[in-house]
């Protein structure tokens, strides 16, 4: 039916911005103007760079007031299992 269809399309409100607030790491990091933004992310990539060297974060998001890029990404370089070098 155009209901499930429309449902499917639109996925859950605020569902990133809500599951960030409810992991006890991200909440105390999310301002207010921070959520303003959040609400326009729809999806997160993540994806192991060769050698397990670290990981790249794609961020989705809708068209928005905030910035004009619907995808922003944020590399993470690792030594030895931990965070050494973040770009984005």
């Amino acid at each position: 039916s155009n209901f499930l269809v429309t449902f499917a399309e639109k996925g859950v409100p605020s569902f990133w911005l809500n599951a960030m607030k409810n992991n006890e790491f991200l909440a105390e990091e999310i301002t207010k103007r921070d959520e303003r933004a959040l609400k326009y992310l729809k999806d997160i990539n993540w994806t192991e760079l060769r050698g397990k060297e670290g990981f790249v974060l794609e961020f989705y998001f809708d068209s928005n007031p905030y910035f004009n890029d619907t995808l922003l990404t944020k590399t993470f370089r690792m030594v030895n299992g931990k965070p050494k070098k973040a770009m984005g």
